[in-house]
């Protein structure tokens, strides 16, 4: 991939703030029988196999469950409120991402 076109970006419009639309955010992933969730899930599938051929991602890791894994973890974490996970603190759901997520990409 070339470095112009990583920096392309497609306008989707605004984000939805799980906050103010839980429902509407739900609906749209997992609307039409799951069929959001598996392309979010087969991207990011991708996006890790890439990182496995330049040696970021152990060539050990089943991508496509851990993708699959990563979409249903993060959908939760922002659907469903939580008294230990502060959304609006920046750094909470970094420290969750290194302590749980990455370690999922060096079994």
């Amino acid at each position: 991939m070339s470095p112009d076109s990583r920096d392309q970006r497609v306008d989707v419009g605004p984000p939805l703030d799980p906050h103010a639309e839980p429902q509407l955010l739900a609906t749209s992933i997992l609307g039409e029988r799951g069929r959001t969730l598996a392309m979010v899930r087969q991207f990011l599938a991708g996006q890790l196999r890439r990182e496995q051929v330049s040696g970021d991602v152990a060539a050990t890791v089943g991508v496509d469950m851990v993708a699959e894994l990563m979409v249903r973890v993060t959908m939760s974490v922002l659907l469903t409120p939580s008294t230990l996970i502060d959304l609006d603190d920046e750094e909470q759901p970094r420290e969750l991402a290194r302590r749980y997520v990455v370690p999922m990409l060096k079994a």
